[in-house]
């Protein structure tokens, strides 16, 4: 599906605003990734390592202010969704305060669809997943190095079915131990895709 995904070249509709994903890191071995995207189109990304907090606010509103111009709107009206479960909850908390549409997602707190998935966490993984699937994914315009990083990402995990019958998608430490880093760049993605309960909420 990934692969597919590589040649297939879509478009997005004029009520498809852009959004970004960005998965925090701060000066740990992890990488701080962000993504960005309109529709199904995945237009651009950008990743690195050992920044703080603020210095991670400041690449998230270039990359707003890059994609509002790309599009011709006003970059405040660009929804920015954060991992806010740890060191991302500063990045929120300043891009708010500077009047940015920001939404908190918290990977371990309950599903939208929570007689599906066992956590967020399973159902962001599943709709990055369902977006290949469904062939409603296009990242032909990814450089080929990010590319090759979120294509081993997103091949990374394992899941499980709970007795209770929800999925889930068994958690970061499972997949570092597996492939010894943990899966940025499909977390960066799966945010910038997400459209949970705050993301609705976001909308109305």
């Amino acid at each position: 599906w990934i692969d597919d995904a590589r040649t297939r070249k879509l478009t997005w509709t004029e009520n498809e605003l852009p959004e970004i994903g960005v998965d925090v890191a701060r000066f740990g071995n992890d990488r701080t990734v962000l993504f960005h995207r309109r529709g199904p189109v995945v237009l651009d990304c950008n990743y690195y390592g050992k920044r703080d907090t603020m210095e991670t606010t400041g690449w998230t509103i270039e990359m707003v202010e890059s994609a509002a111009k790309l599009h011709e709107i006003e970059a405040k009206q660009i929804l920015i969704k954060t991992d806010d479960s740890g060191v991302g909850g500063g990045v929120s908390d300043r891009l708010k305060e500077l009047g940015y549409r920001v939404v908190r997602v918290i990977a371990g707190s309950s599903a939208r669809q929570d007689d599906i998935y066992y956590n967020t966490y399973s159902e962001l993984w599943f709709t990055g997943r369902d977006r290949g699937k469904d062939s409603k994914l296009d990242l032909t315009r990814l450089p080929e190095d990010v590319f090759r990083f979120l294509r081993a990402d997103v091949l990374a995990p394992h899941y499980r079915m709970e007795s209770d019958r929800r999925l889930r998608v068994l958690g970061k430490d499972d997949t570092k131990k597996r492939i010894g880093r943990s899966p940025d760049f499909a977390d960066g993605f799966n945010l910038a895709f997400y459209a949970g309960r705050e993301v609705i909420m976001e909308f109305v």
